[in-house]
Parts: C-alpha cells; sequence; structure tokens
C-alpha cells in the first residue's frame, strides 16, 4: 500500500470550493479518477483519519506526495510530517437539511454576534455557501460585510436520513438552496464553550505541544466544568529564544478568561518578597484567573533567589485557588521546589524538515511573494537549515524577499539602460519580470546573512553537506553510527519489545584524516536530526567558570532542539583544558568534571546524543570511557585496499579522466590516510588544470598526472602512531 507525505496547495486566496480537494499528481490522477467518489486519508495503523474528492495538482509535485488545503489539514488535525494512506470510500455527499453554525471567538475580545444582526449574517452564509461541501467543524474565515468581518464554525449537520444531528468532520454535505442556515447565538458571555484552545496558525511541527496545551486548558480553563478544577495550574513553556514560546503564550493569554494579569518586571519591582503574593492573592479574589508572567527568564536572573522563594510562598499561599500561571523559560536552570510549582512543562522543540517546509511556505503566503518558488525550491531550503527557530525562518524569507526586491530593481535599471544607449538592440525585445519571485539564489543570499540563533555558531549549517556515499569504504564505522543514533528513532518498538534503551554516546578515535569528521557531517545530513558540533578548544576562555557555562549551554541548547547529535570534535583538548588558565590543569579538571556530569544527565535528556572524535585517546579520562557515557568506541583505522579504492573511485566520478591505473594506486597509497588519498586526487587534478591553460586545450586526468601526484605524496601516519592506537585498542572496549 502506497504512503503519501502531505505539503500544502499553494493558492492565491483561500477558497471554500477547495477545502475539501486532494490534490494529487497528474500520473495518480488520471489512474485514480472516478466521478464524484470520496476519498480517504488513513494513518499508517489505517484507521481513515480524513476525507475529500481528488483534484489534479496543478503545482509540479513529486509521485508520492498530496497537497491539500490548510483548512483541510486543521479540520481533520493532520499533520505535514507524518505519511498516510490514499483510498477509496465508500461513503457518498449527502445533501443538508439543516447546518448550524456558531460564530469564532475573536482574540481581540470584541462582541460576538446578537440575535439583531443574526438573520443578516445567515442570509449572508447561505449564499456562501450554497453548492459548497461543509463538514461540522469546518472553519468559514473572514466573512466580509459593510464595515465588519466575522469568522464561523461549522456546529452540527443534520440531513433527511439520519434522526440525529451529526458532529464529526468526515461527515461531508451539500448545501443546496433547500439547506436551513442558522447561527447558534446561545453561549455563555465568555463565549463558546465548544472552543478553547490555541490558535495554531503558523505554528508547524508542534501539534503534540499544541494538542497538551489544549488539553490543560480544557480542564483548567474557565469554560468548562469549575467543579473539576480542584488544585492550581502552573504551565511553564521551555524553548529557545525564537522557537514559538512567547507566540504561545500571547496566544494563550489572548483567549477569553474571565479575568487575566499581565505581570512585568516593573510591577514586581525591587522587593518581589511583598509584590509577588500581593499579585497571587489579588487574582485569587477574582478567580478563575490567569496570571502572565513576562520576560520570566530575565527576572530569575536579575532577581535570582529573592524571587525564587517569593514565588514559591505565592504558590503555597493560593494553593487550591482557581489561579492559572504562565511563564516561559529558554532552559529549566531553577531550584526543583520552584520548577515543581509548574506541573506542566511544555518543551517546544526543534523544527523537523517538513515542518519548516509549511512554516516557510506560510511566511510567503503571509508576506505575498507572487509567485512563489517551485516545491523544489523550498523543499532544498528545508533541509539545508536545521536548527533553524521559528523567528529565524521568518528572517530568512523577508531577506530572500528583500534580495529579490533588489535583483528585480537591478535587473529593471539595467534593461533601461541598454534602451537609453542603444548598445542593444534586443534589449527593446526583453521584459522585466513585474510580479516578484523568489530563488533559490535569493535564498542563499539570505542564508550568508541569518544563521540559526537557536544553535549560535556551533550549527552544522555552517559545514558543507556529506552523504554517507561520499566516504569511501568505512562500512563497519557506518553500521554502527546508523545502529545507534538512527535505528531508536526509526524502530521504537522493536528497542521497546526488546527491552532495549537507546545508546547515548559514541567514540571514534583513530589516526587524522580518516574520515570521522566527515562521518559525523553526514550522519547530520542522512539522518536529518539537528546538529551542534563543537571543537574542543571553542569552548575554552581565560574567565573562570565561562568553560563549563559554555558547555552547560551547549547541552541545554541540545535539549531544547532534540533529536539533537552533539558532536565534540578534538574532545581531548577539553580534558587538557588547563592550558588556558596559565598551564595549570585546575581548569581541565573543573571542564571534565561538568562534561561528565551532562553526560550522566542524558539519560533524562530525550533525543540527546553524543558522537566525539579524537587523534588521541590514550589522553581522555579514564572515567569518560566507562559504559554510560560513551557506549560504544570505534576505532577508525587507516583504510584498506577497498577502501583506498573506493576513495579513489568516488573522486574519478567527479572529473574528466582517461585510462587510470586504480590497481597501481591503490598499492602506492599503502599507509596514507583518507584524506591524503583525497589530496593525491586533488594534485592530479591541479597537474591536468595547468595543462589545459598553458597549451590552452581541454586536457583530461591521466595517469602521468597522477604520477606527478605520486611524487607529492606524504604520509603523515607513521608506523609507532599506529602502533600507539593499536595498542590502546587492544586494552580498550573495542568495535
Amino acid at each position: 500500500m502506497s504512503k503519501y507525505s502531505l505539503r500544502p496547495v499553494h493558492r492565491s486566496s483561500p477558497d471554500i470550493k477547495d477545502v475539501y480537494k486532494i490534490f494529487v499528481p497528474p500520473k495518480l490522477y488520471v489512474s485514480l479518477r472516478s466521478g464524484t467518489s470520496l476519498w480517504t486519508l488513513e494513518d499508517e495503523q489505517g484507521t481513515p483519519v480524513a476525507i475529500g474528492k481528488l483534484s489534479q495538482a496543478q503545482d509540479e509535485i513529486q509521485n508520492k506526495v498530496l497537497q491539500v488545503a490548510h483548512e483541510f489539514k486543521d479540520l481533520f488535525s493532520l499533520s505535514f510530517s507524518d505519511n498516510y494512506i490514499l483510498k477509496k470510500s465508500d461513503s457518498q455527499v449527502r445533501y443538508a437539511t439543516e447546518l448550524v453554525l456558531v460564530e469564532e471567538i475573536r482574540e481581540d475580545g470584541s462582541s460576538l454576534l446578537t440575535s439583531n444582526d443574526r438573520h443578516f449574517w445567515e442570509g449572508r452564509l447561505q449564499g456562501l455557501l450554497l453548492n459548497k461541501l461543509v463538514s461540522p467543524g469546518l472553519c468559514i474565515e473572514h466573512v466580509e460585510a459593510p464595515s465588519q468581518t466575522r469568522s464561523f464554525r461549522v456546529k452540527t449537520i443534520s440531513n433527511a436520513e439520519s434522526a440525529n444531528d451529526l458532529h464529526t468532520p468526515m461527515d461531508i454535505h451539500n448545501v443546496s438552496k433547500d439547506c436551513n442556515v442558522r447561527i447558534d447565538i446561545s453561549r455563555s458571555s465568555n463565549g463558546d464553550v465548544s472552543r478553547f484552545g490555541v490558535d495554531r496558525r503558523g505554528l508547524f511541527g508542534l501539534e503534540e505541544q499544541l494538542d497538551t496545551i489544549d488539553q490543560i486548558l480544557d480542564f483548567y480553563g474557565p469554560l468548562r466544568h469549575p467543579y473539576y478544577r480542584i488544585t492550581q495550574a502552573g504551565l511553564l513553556l521551555i524553548g529557545p529564544a525564537g522557537s514559538g514560546t512567547n507566540l504561545i503564550a500571547d496566544r494563550i493569554s489572548g483567549l477569553p478568561w474571565t479575568n487575566k494579569r499581565i505581570v512585568t518586571e516593573t510591577e514586581i519591582g525591587k522587593s518581589p518578597a511583598t509584590s509577588v503574593p500581593q499579585i497571587f492573592l489579588d487574582c485569587s479574589k477574582n478567580q478563575p484567573c490567569l496570571i502572565r508572567i513576562q520576560q520570566f527568564q530575565r527576572l530569575l536572573s536579575n532577581l535570582g533567589t529573592r524571587l525564587e522563594d517569593a514565588l514559591i510562598h505565592a504558590f503555597s499561599i493560593t494553593k487550591g485557588t482557581r489561579v492559572t500561571v504562565l511563564a516561559e523559560v529558554e532552559s529549566i536552570k531553577m531550584p526543583s521546589l520552584l520548577l515543581s510549582c509548574f506541573q506542566f512543562k511544555i518543551h517546544i522543540t526543534a523544527l523537523d524538515e517538513n515542518a519548516r517546509y509549511a512554516l516557510i511556505l506560510h511566511e510567503l503566503v503571509v508576506r505575498e511573494s507572487r509567485p512563489q518558488p517551485t516545491e523544489k525550491v523550498i523543499t532544498i531550503v528545508s533541509q539545508k537549515t536545521p536548527g533553524y527557530t521559528r523567528d529565524d525562518l521568518q528572517q530568512l524569507v523577508e531577506e530572500a524577499i528583500f534580495y529579490a526586491h533588489i535583483r528585480l530593481k537591478l535587473a529593471s535599471k539595467h534593461v533601461v539602460s541598454l534602451q537609453d544607449t542603444g548598445s542593444n538592440p534586443e534589449a527593446k525585445e526583453f521584459v522585466v519580470p513585474k510580479i516578484l519571485d523568489v530563488t533559490l539564489d535569493d535564498f542563499e543570499e539570505a542564508r550568508e546573512l541569518v544563521s540559526p540563533f537557536s544553535l549560535g555558531k556551533d550549527s552544522v549549517s555552517k559545514y558543507r553537506t556529506v552523504r554517507w556515499s561520499d566516504i569511501g569504504g568505512q562500512e563497519e564505522t557506518k553500521e554502527m553510527v546508523e545502529m545507534l543514533f538512527e535505528w531508536p528513532l526509526r524502530y521504537p518498538e522493536k528497542f521497546e519489545a526488546l527491552g532495549l534503551r537507546p545508546g547515548k554516546g559514541l567514540l571514534l578515535y583513530g589516526p587524522p584524516g580518516c574520515s570521522k569528521t566527515m562521518t559525523a557531517l553526514a550522519l547530520a545530513t542522512e539522518a536529518k536530526l539537528n546538529f551542534i558540533a563543537i571543537k574542543g578548544p571553542e569552548l575554552l576562555t581565560k574567565y573562570v567558570g565561562e568553560s563549563e557555562q559554555n558547555l552547560r549551554n551547549t547541552f541545554a541548547r541540545a535539549q531544547s532542539m532534540s533529536p539533537c547529535v552533539v558532536f565534540f570534535d578534538e574532545i581531548d583538548s577539553i580534558d587538557s583544558g588547563g592550558s588556558m588558565s596559565g598551564g595549570s590543569r585546575g581548569g581541565g579538571v573543573n571542564l571534565i568534571g561538568t562534561l561528565l556530569n551532562e553526560l550522566d544527565g542524558v539519560d533524562e535528556m530525550k533525543g540527546v546524543y553524543i558522537l566525539a572524535a579524537t587523534n588521541k585517546p590514550w589522553e581522555l579520562d579514564p572515567a569518560l570511557l566507562r559504559p554510560g557515557r560513551f557506549d560504544s568506541m570505534i576505532y577508525v583505522k587507516l583504510p584498506d585496499a577497498k577502501t583506498r579504492r573506493d576513495i579513489l573511485q568516488i573522486r574519478l566520478d567527479t572529473m574528466q579522466h582517461g585510462f587510470i591505473d586504480l590497481d597501481m594506486l591503490v598499492e602506492q597509497t599503502e599507509g596514507c590516510s583518507g584524506a591524503e588519498v583525497v589530496d593525491l586526487c586533488r594534485n592530479a587534478a591541479m597537474a591536468a588544470l595547468k595543462e589545459q591553460i598553458h597549451l590552452k586545450e581541454e586536457t583530461k586526468v591521466t595517469g602521468i598526472h597522477f604520477e606527478k601526484a605520486l611524487l607529492q605524496l606524504r604520509r603523515d601516519t607513521s608506523p609507532d602512531m599506529v602502533a600507539l592506537f593499536d595498542a590502546f585498542a587492544n586494552r580498550s572496549r573495542r568495535v
């Protein structure tokens, strides 16, 4: 059974007639087309989760991709990161006899529809929905009338065949001229009791977290059954700056709470011991109430234990009241007693590739970029932006559009200049596009300016893209890396069935130039994990305690961006970090102690994996190498004959060449590292380039050029060094 991934359909403006369309590739549409039949999307367990009609995609999409409208995705709670099965449905479209709608809650708190103007809007909706498909849960946004705009949601549908009203989105109906369209205005003073959740527009890849928040609000919010509300609610949103924690908090506080209090640094003042408990007591007198503590992270940094003690006291004296406390932080470095006051901790994780795709497309639509980049361009950009937060991607799209504007203006000026001078007769026929077209080059220009803030300077985006196919040989190393880092994500149910806990750490050691760093980069590319790459010396500073804090911040960032791999290159330099402090090993001891503590805490960090590489494994602290910290150690040896042949073949495939005696080259490179073999190929290509330039004719790389390159070949790994690595491998755990 074929599985398909979902992508949003490109539309210049929302149109309700397209909501229930499932856009499929042209060839698939021709093979499946079957009149007015309905088709379902099933999840991987075979459960129908959505229903609609097939339509041929107008955009160029891949064979295993379906396109749907955002309204369709939201209506059926689908995800752009999941796969679905397309299957023909036995259901038929029925005609509705009555359609009941409710007005959507407004974020600005303005008054809802009254009985005086209800009939006007019922007539307006009757005309808008005539001969359109609808189902319960469908949101009809921005219905316009003179001087005002309103949004509505379908509550229930009735038809001649069913005795009861229908409530599920799978119940699709057609609205005929005989259908009675009615707006239900019977609601509490706080709005529609059926809707008290976070507005999800523009929030991609956070379905699980938003579902949890909606469940919390459903139980602890003011609109449902107050007698269930017996305890305080503390909700802590955790995520790096720009990840969306502030936006989610804004939308939670923007809901129609009976009472709410926005607490700022000015309101708390310099005496939190007095002001904070008083704020909580005031809110408890007007319950149910929401307390939103703004810039909580900065308040904790500035006020320290004074604020921590005041909050703990405030929580205790208002225990049992209907007060909900909301705050957002970048990390959960706070006393456990205060942390326990927030019983709900929501981690806002990194955007995966599908979420980045959806967000980039959303931002282009919001900024009215026309025409939008092709699916291929957006896919490439989403693949090249691991670690980018929501704010990062918004800035990236904004900068890309800016560069597109500059390119368009320069092109216009150039053509005008040619026409004025008459230097180019064809210039009069050249037409500069008047519609902004954002290209891949525009995004590449923007990426030079916008780096992923959440991962800082250590993100993988500054490194080149490496795939497993770029690494010759080393099959055992590749298999072990895949087993440790990719299998737990690919086969979680098998790990659980066998009682296996995913490994957390892998150490690669061996001579320089044997593809240890390339292995790490290939893992980041192929596994599509977020990736933080750090060279040991980058952590070291001359200031007391700062190196340790840098290390702790690295692990905190990794947790917020999980699933994430932290790669320590030259990890041996951390163990000898005392050289930054005048030669004393004290700094190194503190830093290695901090690393050991963080490694011991990795078990509690779901989705964080450690990968390290070193050329000097014998200099590592033995405490680092015990099981539970680095679960596996792999000796990456000098390439054998087969591996050298693979490396040579990979490099030859990238150049124009004549006959090359591979057997001779494999024999001549005995004892070379992989990097030295690559350098040999580069020198041969440079020799061919010199001939091309001097002879002014095309020259292919031949055996003669390799013979010249062999004269320059140097082997930096001596037999004595190899003996050191072999001895270490013999007395250590070895894979």
